[in-house]
């Protein structure tokens, strides 16, 4: 026959005699279990979210990064400049179209959460669209980073030169990173969306188009963590209600496992604990209540 299993709310915690206690506070139906342990992976998932935005940043600071270095390294005369530029226009063009796709990634993944969370005729996403259509509008860099993604999947490597000028008078020296337009207008989707707004340059700034898109995406990422930070906190609330609920301390961890239903306490015992993030949950309500109190109408006004 087989062993039918009860789920269990555990706490844990350490305790100076008896070392590590596992303690089995209540029974928990199954339905809820089960809406426990959706919350719990709302919880994670909010936080595994921001990891891509956080990839994003950090792939644009290192194309900073490479900027400094070369020009420290040309300030000091490591290496002759023809080969100091060469190798910084191969690591800044790198690490560009690093961004470009984690920038698109970012994107689909958003895309997906507010489809799948919220469907195409929610506010939610009407205000997710709208945020991205105003970036696309209003200026170049935004599509310009966009639609990069694909020039370097169909043609090649972003088209980066690297200029420096020395000053005689005082000693400092000039550094210019241009994306070449007449390289990138030969893809026919950059030609189609952006032609008319960049075809009479000959190059344009690398580093105006990345102090440009980064505001952009920081509008988008704040447009979008405020509905998603709407979203967890009911999740993260009902977690963190959990101890007050059972009457727990405060100390320890909090779990669930299955423990078999029998008639006399077995000599062994396999648990599989699943633990709640408690401190996730803390953060995530931290975080919501240091939000500002808007009206209704114009956190709505805000969004569309």
């Amino acid at each position: 026959m087989a062993t039918k299993y009860q789920w269990h709310l555990f706490h844990t915690y350490k305790d100076s005699d008896k070392g590590l206690v596992l303690n089995a506070k209540t029974r928990l139906t199954q339905r809820h279990v089960d809406g426990l342990l959706a919350s719990r992976t709302v919880v994670v998932e909010f936080f595994t979210s921001q990891n891509v935005s956080r990839a994003v940043h950090a792939n644009r600071d290192e194309i900073l990064q490479s900027l400094v270095s070369m020009s420290k390294e040309y300030w000091d005369r490591v290496r002759t400049p023809e080969a100091l530029m060469e190798d910084g226009v191969f690591h800044m063009s790198r690490r560009f179209a690093n961004t470009c796709s984690l920038f698109r990634s970012f994107l689909d993944h958003t895309e997906r959460y507010f489809v799948q969370t919220h469907g195409k005729e929610s506010l939610e996403y009407k205000s997710w669209k709208a945020i991205l259509a105003k970036q696309y509008d209003s200026t170049i860099a935004y599509p310009l980073v966009y639609l990069m993604r694909n020039f370097i999947q169909h043609h090649d490597m972003p088209p980066l030169s690297v200029s420096i000028s020395e000053t005689a008078q005082v000693e400092q020296i000039s550094v210019d990173v241009d994306i070449d337009i007449p390289a990138i207008i030969d893809d026919s989707n950059i030609r189609k969306k952006l032609g008319t707004r960049i075809s009479h340059l000959k190059t344009i700034s690398l580093l105006n188009v990345l102090d440009e898109w980064s505001k952009c995406l920081d509008e988008i990422i704040s447009v979008v963590n405020a509905i998603r930070l709407k979203d967890v906190v009911p999740h993260a609330r009902k977690i963190e209600k959990l101890r007050a609920r059972f009457h727990i301390p405060q100390d320890g961890l909090l779990a669930v496992a299955k423990l078999p239903i029998v008639k006399q306490k077995p000599k062994k015992l396999d648990l599989s604990l699943i633990w709640f993030p408690e401190d996730k949950a803390r953060k995530i309500l931290d975080a919501a209540r240091r939000r500002p109190k808007r009206p209704k109408a114009e956190i709505t006004l805000t969004l569309a």
